[in-house]
């Protein structure tokens, strides 16, 4: 009878091992599950990022082009085509790009014939429903293609007038009023005589610097436009990493009806569990919304699963509560330590009012850049910037509203930087500072930061600049060596701004 009894209860100790073993086991499972549904997401997140940096980047090549033309009295197609060739050998994923002058109806005729005496055949078209390029049709302004590069592959568009398809005079009209950048919805690119789906960008060039919307329409010079094919443009950021374990998509969510742009598919069945599903709305392109939408296949937890679950399940009872509350109770701690080491740096680096990075963490990263700047030889750009007026904006509006103004601002400087490595600090009271590593547009990043704060249209009636709150430029540019300090740059920098200051401030000065 004891014998039996202690076989019962060793049979139960057994059963009640065992069964606490699986559960173990399958507590592991889920953990992991859950952590893997986690690493997805971060993962996505920083495709989701890949795909804005490699977008933002191919479109910023317009801005190139607007400068050049702005630069030059008459651009011609030689030089066009030079200048375009150099940004197409390090973008190849750009389907073209292209300039269309603006062409009055009564000075058609007149452009036909000037530009028959190079291309006999040359004519204003516009694409029929069958598919056909025949002679455009009477309106009161034309947008012809005339420079293009490649001209390989895109021999169909010289001559078409962009104004003759309703998604492109969409676009236009709104990139001609707003004076920036609009991109088209998904469209059918000419170039191709099988339908292939891509998109354009127009950024409008202007004979002047024209305010409002109707100057802006009487002064348009002409278009620059930009070609892309999505297969083409997003291929590259999928190729960069192991991309066979997720089917990615991205829809155009602008209009009230969504419309698919781009598809990344696995040969895996797709997973349908809710935790594992990926929705991000990216930031906005020239005037449209995207959304990238992902899924992770069955081959991915597979893949990337540990045998963890599974050697839980054989370890003893006593082994697997101890070794688990032991790391159990470890784990959180050492979470809690680090996210409260965290918290306190990034407290200790960010300035508590404009949400950007303080001067200790700016002394931090310059010291940090001009280093590899110098390991690397590369030039390293500092902007000191202080808003003008400042004090006397502070006695008119009181320090509330001096303290909005420095937040405005400080949104201000750091969207007009594009690049991840670009870094904007607040320096000191109304003084900012922005480190532009390896920046071969410097004078265009300055000026889009002054810009960007005057369109912040902040009144300042009291300023002796002008009538809202504008901001003054120092910028200094050096190639660390054995004979230069980083003071130097600073000095540099801070002497631009005085001069600039000299100057009648709201402006730009180069050291």
């Amino acid at each position: 009878m004891i014998n039996d009894s202690k076989n019962i209860t060793l049979i139960m100790v057994a059963i009640l091992g065992a069964g606490l073993s699986i559960l173990m086991g399958l507590a592991a499972y889920q953990y992991e599950i859950n952590a893997l549904n986690l690493q997805f997401k971060n993962e996505m997140n920083e495709k989701a990022a890949s795909i804005e940096r490699e977008i933002s980047v191919k479109l910023e090549v317009l801005y190139a082009i607007k400068s050049f033309f702005n630069n030059s009295e008459f651009v011609s197609e030689v030089e066009f085509n030079h200048f375009t060739q150099a940004i197409l050998a390090r973008h190849p994923d750009i389907l073209a790009l292209e300039w269309a002058p603006k062409i009055q109806q009564d000075d058609r005729s007149t452009f036909t014939a000037e530009k028959r005496k190079l291309y006999p055949h040359f004519e204003i078209t516009q694409q029929h429903s069958q598919g056909l390029m025949l002679p455009a049709k009477r309106r009161p302004v034309h947008f012809p293609v005339v420079y293009y590069q490649p001209q390989s592959q895109n021999e169909l568009i010289f001559g078409f007038d962009l104004l003759s398809e309703p998604k492109r005079a969409k676009a236009i009209h709104s990139a001609i009023d707003t004076n920036q950048a609009k991109a088209t919805e998904l469209i059918n690119l000419i170039q191709f005589s099988a339908e292939k789906a891509g998109f354009l960008v127009f950024l409008p060039v202007y004979q002047s610097k024209p305010i409002t919307t109707e100057q802006r329409r009487q002064f348009t010079k002409g278009l620059i436009i930009g070609a892309y094919l999505f297969e083409d443009l997003l291929t590259e950021v999928f190729d960069r990493s192991n991309a066979s374990y997720y089917d990615i998509q991205i829809f155009d969510s602008t209009e009230s009806q969504d419309t698919l742009l781009f598809v990344h598919t696995t040969s895996s069945t797709i997973q349908a569990e809710t935790d594992s599903y990926f929705s991000k709305t990216l930031k906005p392109i020239h005037g449209r919304q995207w959304t990238l939408i992902a899924t992770p296949s069955e081959a991915y937890f597979e893949q990337t699963m540990s045998p963890m679950p599974y050697i839980a399940c054989v370890v003893s009872l006593l082994f697997v509560v101890l070794i688990m509350t032991f790391s159990y109770v470890l784990v959180i701690k050492n979470k809690l330590l680090e996210q409260s080491k965290l918290h306190l740096e990034a407290i200790s680096r960010t300035d508590s009012l404009t949400n950007i990075a303080n001067r200790r963490h700016f002394d931090e990263v310059i010291l940090n850049e001009w280093s590899r700047a110098r390991r690397e030889k590369t030039p390293l750009t500092l902007l000191m910037i202080d808003i003008d007026h400042f004090k006397v904006f502070n006695d008119t509006y009181g320090h509330v509203r001096g303290d909005a103004c420095l937040k405005e601002v400080a949104q201000a400087l750091n969207q007009s930087v594009t690049r991840e490595y670009d870094f904007v600090a607040r320096y000191g009271g109304e003084e900012f500072a922005i480190i532009l590593p390896l920046s071969n547009h410097v004078n265009l990043i300055a000026e889009r930061c002054r810009h960007n704060v005057e369109a912040l249209q902040i009144p300042h009636r009291n300023s002796p600049s002008g009538s809202v709150v504008t901001i003054t430029v120092g910028v200094a540019t050096l190639t660390p060596d054995a004979d230069k300090d980083l003071n130097q740059l600073i000095v540099q920098a801070d002497t631009a701004l005085y001069q600039a200051k000299e100057q009648g401030r709201n402006c730009v000065v180069f050291a």
